[in-house]
């Protein structure tokens, strides 16, 4: 009878040490108010999440998962959900905002041409645009020279366009229209214009171009934010129709 005890003590054991993965809800937030579009990704079973308008957001995981929120405006943070995570199926996590780094300007007065003894005093200087009419009219071989120039920067422009039109159809193979609106809370109507506005970034390029979905996701995260910032800023400045007279 002791024997059995102990078995089905085992057994008891190892069920609860191999417990399922369930949905767990939490929140993140900071000093400064709550987090919005912060990526979370579970390295256990590489399921992903992003913070919502509310600082809240679901991932399935057990007890033990280990929780990273890789984030631009904050801190790298590492989470293990915890017995009680699991049992309630809910956690809040604070973040520690970065702080922002501002570049040292040097402001020097009067600096000119002429204070640098680049060209005499009381010299006329040309502006940037005056000095290219001149230049184009200068002579023959100027002429040719700048047609050329015109022809590479147009060749230019359409490697460009070419690039970008790869990418836009790498990324819309990568991730479906239904993940974009909910993982990162993009409105439909505003799918097409944010994939344009994420490839101009050249960490979501070189992540795209790499096939490097998990990479893609946190660049797409981190980016959503802002995107739907601009969204929600344009429709409020947008004058609302007023209702006809019947």
């Amino acid at each position: 009878m002791k024997k059995v005890s102990l078995i089905l003590l085992f057994v008891f054991c190892v069920f609860l040490g191999n417990a399922q993965e369930k949905m767990i809800r939490g929140k993140v937030f900071s000093d400064e108010g709550i987090a919005i579009g912060v990526q979370v990704m579970n390295l256990v079973n590489e399921k992903t999440a992003v913070s919502d308008g509310n600082g809240y957001f679901e991932i399935p995981a057990k007890e033990e998962d280990l929780i990273i929120f890789p984030s631009v405006a904050y801190e790298y943070k590492r989470y293990t959900i915890t017995h009680n995570d699991y049992a309630t199926g809910e956690f809040n996590l604070k973040l520690i905002k970065k702080p922002e780094q501002l570049e040292e300007v040097v402001v020097l007065q009067n600096i000119n041409p002429e204070s640098l003894g680049i060209v005499p005093k009381g010299q006329k200087i040309n502006t940037p645009a005056e000095k290219k009419l001149y230049a184009a009219k200068s002579g023959p071989l100027d002429l040719l020279i700048n047609t050329l120039s015109g022809r590479i920067k147009m060749a230019r422009k359409v490697v460009a366009t070419e690039k970008k039109e790869r990418l836009l159809a790498k990324l819309d193979a990568m991730f479906p229209d239904d993940y974009y609106e909910k993982q990162l809370h993009i409105p439909a109507d505003y799918i097409d214009g944010f994939r344009y506005y994420c490839v101009e970034f050249q960490d979501v390029a070189e992540a795209v171009e790499l096939n490097n979905k998990i990479r893609t996701s946190l660049a797409l995260a981190e980016l959503s934010a802002e995107y739907v910032k601009i969204i929600n800023e344009t429709e409020t400045a947008m004058p609302k129709e007023k209702p006809g007279k019947e």
